[in-house]
């Protein structure tokens, strides 16, 4: 069976470079099998080697590849070759198949070398209403990458769409791994997916983005309107990770990215089945869904980190197992606003009111450029948030601000920790550390964990005080110590604060023994060793006795010295004998 390359260029094994040109209209047809590349075809031209092309400035519109069995590229397609894109605009392209699968209506690119994957780079490009059709399955309305390395930058993906009588896969772009020793992924940064949609009759994945047995890395990007749509089951509204790959399953990582407006029948923003979804500082607005209106996950790890969510019904979940960290909010506005909550998408031109927030917290409403702070009237209800703040986002931000919508960062308040410890104390005895936890003077509540020796203790502050007492362990030694406090509280922002005390030696009361033996016994002391202040010693002391010439060593304990001295050979006479405990030494007498 005929297939077909190329409606206007094919190459096999060799390098291309194109700058400054125009395909228009240009068809690859096949009636009888596979069309590829309505414009251009290249294919590599052995299992190690790669064609490579290079594509500038230049314009693919209307293009069309359309095969009886299946089709590839509505634009170009690429078979094991390399392929880089900068400055191009792909428009109204389109990649239709009668009898079985269609191949992404602007770019197809397929690595068939084993040894490694073929390289795709797109940056500062557009692409505009491609779209694709099939009788069985539709893989990327934009782009298709089967065991690629494709990477995005700066670029926009709009009114793009997948259709099928059957299943479609990424509204915008489709990446899967085939191939057992190679897998695909797919690194998007600065790019815009806006109107995408995919559309199956059975199945639809991803409104702008399928991912199946690939990686995808995700970051300052936004994502609006888009839509997985089916009079069956849709899953996620802008990116879904289909599940179906044999070889390997899918990993996300999502970055400082924005969803808004996005919908699917599960998982208006993203779906995940059977993969790592690690998502931070990212916001999603407005998504619809019959079933999580934000996240929908399978079979999946979780991690989340200071995102935002503004619906209440965000997150459904079977089998998940989630890792949070930091400050992720859920919440809506005009309703209860639940704490903490650290960042908000606020639309522009609007009149926004938050209520119950709480008069523990601060808000400051950032924006780029400066006048646009000016259009939003933030009410805060109930006569809760002591400050509002209006200022310029700062050009090192690592959030991105979008034409739509400027951020109010809901911050906790600042309290102001004071600590005062007894000090010194002696190696008996208790510690007592006082904290006195303030904002503006005002008492604030929470917990205060002390730290001491490495021991931690949660203490409750009661009208803006806590207090430890410390009972020192039997074994401290002399010297100085630490005590650390921290403010624990979701609505607070405290540094730390550190006292010292200080345990000094104890001073053992001199203790005078006489005791009268005959020759051939041995002396036996038995006797209470007390400090200066009358206390027994509390614990156990290494003790040193020494007696004409002869050294004992013995432990005491709680002050009870018992020790037998090895008289019995020694001539009668008056002996000398001291007692060492610590750097305290005796000496006594034996006749």
């Amino acid at each position: 069976m005929e297939k077909t390359y190329g409606g206007a260029i094919s190459t096999t094994g060799t390098n291309t470079t194109l700058n400054n040109n125009t395909f228009i209209n240009n068809t690859a047809n096949s009636t009888a099998s596979n069309s590829y590349g309505g414009a251009i075809a290249t294919t590599g031209e052995s299992e190690t080697r790669n064609s490579n092309i290079t594509i500038t400035n230049t314009e693919f519109k209307n293009n069309t590849a359309s095969g009886n069995i299946e089709s590839y590229g509505g634009a170009i397609s690429t078979i094991g070759s390399s392929l880089a894109i900068d400055t191009v605009n792909f428009t109204q392209n389109k990649a239709e198949a009668k009898t079985d699968n269609s191949y992404g209506g602007a770019i197809s690119t397929t690595g068939e070398s084993e040894i490694k994957n073929s390289d795709i780079t797109i940056t500062n490009s557009n692409f505009t209403n491609n779209s694709i059709s099939s009788r069985i399955r539709s893989y990327g309305g934009a782009i298709s990458g089967i065991n690629q390395n494709l990477k995005v930058n700066l670029t926009n993906f709009t009114d793009n769409q997948a259709t099928s009588s059957s299943k479609s896969y990424g509204g915008a772009i489709s990446i899967m791994s085939e191939s057992t020793t190679l897998s695909s992924t797919l690194n998007i940064s600065n790019v815009t997916f806006a109107n995408n949609k995919a559309n199956g009759s059975s199945l639809s994945y991803g409104g702008a983005i399928a991912i199946t047995g690939a990686n995808l890395t995700l970051t300052n990007s936004t994502l609006d309107k888009n839509s997985a749509t089916s009079t069956n089951t849709s899953y996620g509204g802008t990116i879904a990770t289909t599940g179906e790959s044999e070889i390997r399953n899918s990993n996300l990582t999502v970055s400082y990215t924005t969803f808004l407006n996005n919908t699917s029948k599960i998982g208006g923003g993203i779906y995940g089945k059977n993969n790592i979804l690690n998502l931070t500082f990212s916001a999603f607005n407005n998504n619809t869904a019959e079933n999580s209106v934000n996240l929908a996950d399978e079979n999946v790890t979780l991690i989340l980190r200071g995102n935002y969510f503004a619906q209440v019904d965000s997150i459904y979940d079977s089998n998940i197992t989630a890792q949070v960290n930091g400050n992720n909010a859920v919440a809506l506005l005009n309703q209860t606003t639940p704490s903490p909550l650290k960042v908000v998408l606020v639309e522009k031109d609007s009149n926004q009111t938050i209520t119950k927030l709480g008069n523990n917290y601060m808000l400051e409403v950032s924006s780029i450029p400066d006048d646009l702070i000016t259009k939003v009237n933030l009410t805060v209800e109930n006569g809760y948030s002591s400050d509002v703040e209006f200022k310029p986002l700062p050009a090192d931000s690592n959030m991105k601000v979008y034409t739509e919508y400027t951020l109010v960062a809901i911050m906790n308040h600042d309290a102001n920790l004071t600590i005062s410890v007894t000090t010194p104390v002696n190696t008996v005895g208790n510690v007592t550390a006082n904290v006195d936890v303030t904002e503006n003077g005002n008492p604030v509540n929470g917990n205060v964990i002390f730290t001491i020796n490495g021991e931690t203790y949660n203490v409750t502050i009661v009208d803006g005080k806590a207090q430890l007492n410390y009972t020192l362990p039997s074994d401290i030694q002399a010297g100085e110590y630490d005590v650390v406090a921290e403010l624990e509280s979701p609505m607070y922002d405290a540094n730390p604060v550190t006292g010292k005390f200080t345990v000094i030696k104890l001073d053992i009361a001199n203790t005078t023994i006489n005791g009268t033996i005959k020759t051939f016994e041995n002396y036996t002391i038995n006797t209470i060793i007390k400090d200066t202040n009358g206390n027994t010693l509390i614990g156990t002391n290494d003790v040193t006795v020494e007696i004409n010439g002869q050294t004992i060593k013995t432990t005491i304990t709680d002050g009870i010295l018992n020790i037998t001295l090895p008289t019995d050979t020694m001539e009668a006479k008056t002996y000398p004998f001291t007692v060492n405990i610590g750097e305290t030494t005796y000496t006594m007498q034996e006749k």
